[in-house]
């Protein structure tokens, strides 16, 4: 099990935690090496912290972690502490594991999406482009947008998105809320997520019901810092991590 929290409570976590060899604890300056630990010990079970996952460091683990086809079973939740003494007491019940006592006091990262409206994913027969490039569409809502592009992103950019089918173009204009380098280094790609600036409601509602496979309750990223994708993440040196887990 991975957890990330807020730098205050992460030290008397790890301290506290010490002696469970299955958790492995970081403070939220630690994402770098939180987003290390989960790549190579592939946990079933990784914990945020609201706050953290608000935030462009947490949207971009959390896009990292669901692109991961090895990660796909892992359950992510939110927890829902305000102090680390509620943690520690649940810990402390005999006869429960820290992954028991981390499920009674979270929820599921779905249940606790900040999404504006019903995202549809979207299959590959639409067609789009980003700035004129074609791009794929992961899904789309009336709010923003998921999607795959050749060019580089960067947060905070802003870009012009059109959707294209048999009867229209729709030209919108969107926001970059956190972006991930993917693909290989001969054939780069970045996934973004998007927040519309304007939006023709009609056109993208009838766009989602065309092409959309079904709702799809994935987290959405909230108004957050503005992070460069190449920095979204903490460098190794950043401070408040705790040493990689022996098992998760």
């Amino acid at each position: 099990m991975v957890v990330v929290v807020r730098t205050e409570m992460a030290a008397d976590l790890q301290r506290r935690l010490a002696s469970h060899d299955d958790v492995a604890v970081f403070g939220e300056g630690a994402a770098f090496h939180a987003l290390r630990a989960i790549l190579t010990r592939l946990p079933t079970l990784i914990a945020l912290d609201p706050m953290f996952a608000a935030t462009s460091r947490g949207a971009t683990l959390i896009a990292r972690v669901k692109a991961d086809p090895s990660l796909a079973s892992a359950d992510i939740r939110l927890l829902l502490i305000d102090r680390v003494e509620q943690f520690l007491r649940l810990l402390e019940v005999s006869g429960e594991t820290a992954g028991a006592a981390v499920i009674a006091v979270s929820r599921e990262l779905e249940w606790c999406g900040t999404r504006l409206a019903p995202r549809f994913e979207i299959g590959e027969a639409a067609r789009a482009t980003l700035n004129g490039e074609p791009s794929r569409l992961i899904d789309l809502s009336t709010s923003g947008v998921q999607l795959v592009t050749p060019g580089r992103l960067r947060p905070s950019q802003g870009f012009r998105l059109t959707l294209v089918d048999e009867k229209r173009k729709t030209r919108l204009h969107a926001v970059v809320a956190w972006a991930i380098l993917e693909g290989t280094t001969a054939a780069p790609s970045y996934r973004a997520g998007a927040r519309f600036i304007d939006s023709d409601y009609e056109a993208i509602d009838a766009y989602c019901r065309r092409y959309g496979s079904g709702k799809n309750q994935l987290f959405v990223v909230p108004p957050a810092e503005i992070v460069a994708p190449d920095r979204a993440l903490s460098s190794p040196s950043a401070a408040g991590s705790s040493q990689l887990p022996r098992s998760a």
